[in-house]
């Protein structure tokens, strides 16, 4: 989670800004209750009407700041929180345009995406939380009870009591939702998979009519991720009622021990009525900060498993010395040569390939024919370095590929991979994917190259 830290360096100030806002607002909060006394003791029982009202006003006056400070605080925190996830789903994006095809594999398409959506969802929710409740927490408690004290000693001792019973006995309840937060994910990520299987395979299902098959599978799936949210749910129904009750039971003890201090003259019936609402407004924040805390161990898994997309090394990247387009680069004859190639596929028993070599010179067509898992793929794979031979060399025009930059090596081959994809869009911008600025001419002659092309589409106006 640490090294996610750093992508909140340009916003710290936005973020300082946030607590204060926040602290600001607090201490609103805390000024109101020992108005309410005061217009109580010295206003309301003395039948002083003018104080009632000049005090009144001044209540009016507080709760309005702390309504602008709440705004402003929320306002800021979104902004650090928003920032802060867009960096970080821009980041795993980028990282992950840098994967090989064997390092997507590590991840698995559905965990991938489930990383850069759900789990950064989950983080910028966490520190959203930390920033308006955790942080001012501590801050609120200690300043409720020292008013608390001021107000009366024997008093504040005993809501200091109600307050680490209370507070332990949440964190009790609460602490076991934390495991179920990581059983979560991993059932999400599962949930994922099988969607994006069920969707992209489609066809295959219904050419063997696995419809069933798939229901079934899906809805264990569902089963499975139902099952412990609503074990996590009835943590939460039972925390929530009891800490109620435990703030009334608060409530209870204030107006019992209070009220033998009345009568004896110690304390004012206001002074009860500010004790009151210290203890609920520190007893809501010492809840929300139990339900932060219990949301931290998630977002630290979330954090574990994007930092896992981070750290990861590509397994193909360029030399340091790779040509570019900008090097010394001779005029491109499109010769390739396989020079004793040989691959085989991760966990693979058997290499696919196994001392490879033939040469297509420039201006031929060269056919590669062959069975089902004979190596036609792999070997148009490694042309474009999907993958990286294990051993031999691939040389365009006499340079070994490795010593190009990729993106140098991509742009000298046209790759018509044996499943078609479509991106969401026109005709002419899939067209246009290799080559933005491609001419209208340029693009039909394209569509006329490929094989099995329908032409009289490119003469309408809907490309």
């Amino acid at each position: 989670m640490k090294k996610l830290l750093h992508l909140m360096k340009p916003y710290k100030w936005t973020a300082v800004c946030a607590v204060l806002f926040t602290l600001m607002n607090n201490i609103c909060v805390l000024y109101l209750p020992g108005v309410f006394a005061k217009i109580i003791n010295k206003g309301a029982l003395k039948g002083d009407m003018p104080y009632v009202y000049k005090m009144g006003g001044l209540m009016l006056l507080v709760a309005v700041l702390s309504g602008v400070t709440y705004i402003a605080s929320a306002i800021y925190a979104s902004k650090v929180t928003s920032s802060f996830a867009r960096d970080l789903r821009r980041s795993v994006f980028v990282k992950a345009q840098e994967y090989s095809m064997s390092d997507y594999q590590k991840f698995g398409s559905a965990s991938l995406i489930t990383r850069c959506t759900n789990d950064i969802t989950i983080i910028q929710r966490s520190f959203m939380m930390i920033l308006q409740m955790l942080l001012p927490a501590p801050i609120m408690a200690v300043v409720g009870l020292v008013l608390a004290f001021r107000t009366n000693a024997t008093m504040g001792l005993v809501m200091a009591a109600i307050i680490v019973i209370t507070g332990g006995i949440a964190f009790s309840i609460g602490s076991k939702a934390i495991p179920l937060f990581r059983q979560l994910q991993v059932k999400m990520d599962n949930l994922t998979r099988i969607l994006r299987e069920i969707i992209s395979g489609v066809r295959v299902i219904r050419a063997f009519h696995r419809e069933k098959y798939e229901e079934e599978r899906f809805g264990s799936s569902c089963k499975d991720y139902c099952d412990i949210a609503i074990e996590t749910n009835k943590i939460f129904a039972v925390l929530l009622p009891t800490l109620t009750l435990l703030t009334n039971l608060g409530i209870i003890c204030i107006l019992l021990f209070g009220g033998v201090k009345v009568s004896e003259g110690i304390m004012q019936i206001g002074s009860i009525f500010a004790l009151i609402e210290y203890l609920t407004i520190i007893l809501f924040t010492v809840t929300m900060s139990i339900l932060v805390f219990m949301e931290i161990p998630r977002a630290q898994s979330c954090g574990e498993r994007l930092s896992e997309v981070l750290d990861l090394e590509p397994e193909i990247q360029d030399k340091e010395n790779a040509l570019t387009q900008d090097s010394a680069l001779s005029p491109i004859r499109a010769q390739l040569e396989f020079r004793n190639v040989s691959f085989r596929y991760t966990n693979a028993e058997e290499a696919v390939l196994n001392k490879i070599s033939f040469t297509s010179k420039a201006g031929e067509t060269t056919a590669i024919i062959g069975g089902t898992g004979s190596g036609k793929s792999t070997i148009a794979n490694l042309i474009p370095r999907f993958f990286d031979v294990d051993e031999g060399e691939i040389l365009i025009d006499g340079v070994d590929i490795r010593n190009l930059s990729q993106k140098e090596l991509r742009s000298r081959i046209g790759f018509i991979p044996q499943k078609t994809f479509l991106f969401r869009g026109t005709i002419a911008s899939n067209i246009r994917y290799g080559k933005e600025d491609a001419s209208d001419t340029e693009m039909i002659q394209a569509a006329k190259n490929s094989p099995g092309s329908y032409l009289h589409i490119f003469h309408g106006k809907g490309i």
